[in-house]
């Protein structure tokens, strides 16, 4: 018995189980969802007129090579129950919808159930759901995936002036974040690129607290400083009202000099950071695996994808937030991992 079992089938679980391909190991995705593809599968090509190295692709050509492969078995609307046995010899229970349970036998569980979105709704400032034109960089990407542009919810009509605010859910005691959600930068950088590039007459304000862009590729204030439409503010504002003219305003302190501006808006967009999911604390009972303070299943300090059981490995978000590249590498590594520790098995 040399097969992995696979918990997601987001961009993590579907690089482990391509790298194991490659290898000739076999192994079965549990996915709790019908398709593949994770939260990557919601998101739309940034790219407009050429690519701008947003990393959806990958999750495309990863689930697109999953289903043509012979050793990747894939099991949609299925979801872990209990695990029994031992390391190289692990039994898993798999409620699968409309099909009752599986049971399924592996010598090693990678898991990759990736996190979640933050609700915006938690943070009541920022006007989501009470203010029309306020709405996530999730929101805003559903709209630009299926229609090809942005319009202002309460008229839709194009938006001559949109913000960004970063960092929502985010570095946030309130929420029990504190950490970085990594992911989110880029991910606003690439939606507000896709935005000009659809509307050049669409200004864009982004508010920050710090760049971090994991790519030295990705230069956000040489963008910026070469486009008039595009400007960058070092400030996390305190909340979103509604303005005299039903527009929504912006309130924030000025980088420079600290003084409390107000500024209108056709549209607020709230980049949304990651989370455990809720499923999390759930997950690491069956699996016998612990959390860290945040909720994110738990690596051993200098042992990167490993759990704190033997024979189960993590990959991607399920561990802490990441980008879709880091996924990526993260599968590969649990992987690589896995193969080892069964070669070192009975």
């Amino acid at each position: 018995m040399n097969r992995v079992a696979i918990i997601g089938g987001g961009v993590a679980g579907l690089s482990a189980a391509i790298s194991l391909e490659r290898r000739g190991v076999p192994s079965i995705i549990v996915e709790r969802e019908e398709a593949l593809g994770g939260l990557c599968g919601e998101l739309g090509c940034k790219g407009v007129e050429r690519c701008v190295r947003c990393d959806v692709c990958l999750a495309r050509d990863m689930v697109a090579q999953a289903r043509s492969s012979p050793l990747i078995e894939r099991l949609g609307r299925a979801e872990l129950r209990s695990v029994s046995g031992q390391p190289g010899d692990f039994r898993l229970a798999i409620r699968v919808g409309g099909q009752g349970h599986r049971l399924v036998r592996a010598a090693v569980i990678v898991c990759a159930t990736g996190g979640e979105p933050f609700d915006a709704h938690l943070d009541k400032r920022l006007g989501y759901d009470e203010l029309a034109d306020v709405v996530t960089s999730l929101d805003l990407e559903r709209q630009l995936s299926a229609e090809g542009r942005f319009l202002v919810p309460s008229t839709s009509a194009p938006p001559k002036k949109v913000a960004f605010i970063l960092c929502v859910g985010s570095r946030d005691e309130r929420f029990n974040t504190s950490y970085c959600s990594k992911a989110c930068c880029k991910y606003s950088f690439k939606l507000a690129q896709g935005l000009r590039a659809i509307d050049p007459g669409c200004a864009i304000t982004i508010f920050f607290m710090d760049w971090r862009l994991y790519d030295p590729r990705e230069n956000v204030r040489a963008w910026a400083s070469g486009d008039s439409g595009v400007r960058l503010v070092r400030s996390r504002p305190a909340e979103v009202l509604l303005g005299e003219d039903s527009r929504p305003e912006v309130r924030f302190a000025s980088e420079k000099d600290a003084i409390v501006e107000v500024e209108a808006f056709d549209a607020v967009v709230l980049s949304v950071g990651l989370r455990p999911a809720r499923s999390a604390a759930e997950l690491a009972r069956t699996l016998q695996v612990e959390t860290d303070a945040h909720g994110f299943l738990r690596s051993p300090k200098g042992e990167p994808c490993a759990s704190t059981r033997p024979g189960v490995f993590l990959a991607g978000t399920c561990r802490g937030p990441k980008e879709i590249v880091e996924c990526v590498k993260d599968g590969a590594e649990a992987a690589s991992k896995a193969i080892a520790f069964m070669g070192g098995v009975g």
